[in-house]
């Protein structure tokens, strides 16, 4: 592939494809960028930079449930499909909410 007539948004797309398409070949990042013609630095690097994209560190909206057979439950589900469950104390929660 030629990067050199990409613009950045066109080789960031590319390089995310090519991404993906290395975590469903099973292959290390080596062997795949040999056998894609690409560096292994090159391949490095976007597989960080798209990392860090993943994982902005943002916040998200809650949706509080209004179960009432589980009051006081917290469940967190994330991207990669781990999930925490755990109950809290409404009023810890507040005394922390109060500090701020």
């Amino acid at each position: 592939m030629y990067f050199c007539f990409m613009n950045l948004t066109e080789k960031r797309q590319y390089m995310f494809s090519l991404i993906d398409q290395w975590k469903k070949s099973g292959l290390s990042q080596r062997k795949f960028s040999k056998i894609h013609g690409v560096d292994y630095r090159q391949l490095n690097y976007w597989i960080r930079a798209k990392a860090k994209t993943e994982s902005s560190g943002s916040f998200i909206p809650l949706h509080p449930s209004t179960d009432d057979q589980s009051p006081n439950k917290i469940e967190v589900v994330f991207p990669n499909g781990v999930i925490v469950r755990t109950t809290f104390d409404r009023g810890i929660i507040q005394q922390l909410l109060s500090l701020s």
